[in-house]
């Protein structure tokens, strides 16, 4: 009988158990690898916005008070950037002649969040929180300025329709609301607002990053394997 047998068996079983360690840890791997190259649609999750370029703005009011008609928005007034994350004032002025309205976002004594925005590539939509939005209107008269203010509602409710175009970025927000206050003026209306864009996605780690770390650490693995269940010399 050789005597070496006991020493090669030996061999063999340890030489089984890295390799069945190295295989559980070989198919976990690349279960992960292929969890992050996967198309994005079949993982997706919500992309974080840090800007929204707003180039269209609509606002049609009816009220008995004020009238039917289209908002004016100033010359130049478009694009405006609408930052996410942050307070900001001003965003955008409306109006036109004697009256100006200043679109801002701020706490106010609620302490609301700063504006934010997600979206979601798989089913082309936008999550939105605009709850700090604000207006600050301001009328000019001959008997002197008339000042108004207030939320900017209905842009601090959720939109009833919100498209995202992953391909472009582009976006489109509508609300439809009777609201109390017309831009700050305290009269009801019914307001339709439309915002329309391109939304630029907050700087996130590209998929390849982490995926060429982990093939860095499996070859480094592979190779630390292989010289631990080298054979003895003699064998």
């Amino acid at each position: 009988m050789d005597a070496r047998l006991p020493i090669r068996e030996g061999t063999a079983r340890a030489a089984g158990r890295a390799g069945a360690v190295a295989g559980a840890f070989l198919t976990g791997t690349f279960a992960v690898l292929a969890n992050l190259l996967l198309p994005a649609a079949a993982h997706a999750t919500p992309i974080p916005l840090q800007t929204l370029v707003v180039s269209t703005f609509t606002l049609h009011v009816d009220s008995p008070a004020l009238g039917s008609g289209d908002f004016p928005v100033p010359a130049g007034a478009l694009p405006a950037d609408l930052r996410l994350g942050v307070y900001q004032d001003p965003i955008l002025h409306l109006g036109g002649g004697p009256t100006d309205v200043r679109v801002f976002s701020a706490p106010g004594p609620d302490g609301l969040p700063a504006p934010s925005a997600t979206a979601d590539a798989a089913t082309g939509t936008l999550a939105v929180d605009f709850r700090s939005l604000q207006v600050a209107t301001r009328i000019d008269s001959p008997a002197g300025p008339f000042l108004f203010g207030g939320p900017f509602v209905p842009l601090t409710l959720p939109p009833a329709t919100d498209l995202y175009d992953p391909a472009t970025g582009a976006f489109s927000l509508t609300w439809d609301a009777t609201v109390p206050a017309v831009v700050g003026i305290p009269v009801p209306g019914d307001l339709r607002v439309r915002m329309a864009g391109t939304a630029v996605p907050a700087s996130i780690p590209e998929p390849a990053v982490p995926a060429l770390l982990l093939a860095g650490v499996l070859g480094a693995y592979a190779g630390r394997r292989r010289r631990g269940i080298a054979s003895p010399p003699g064998c």
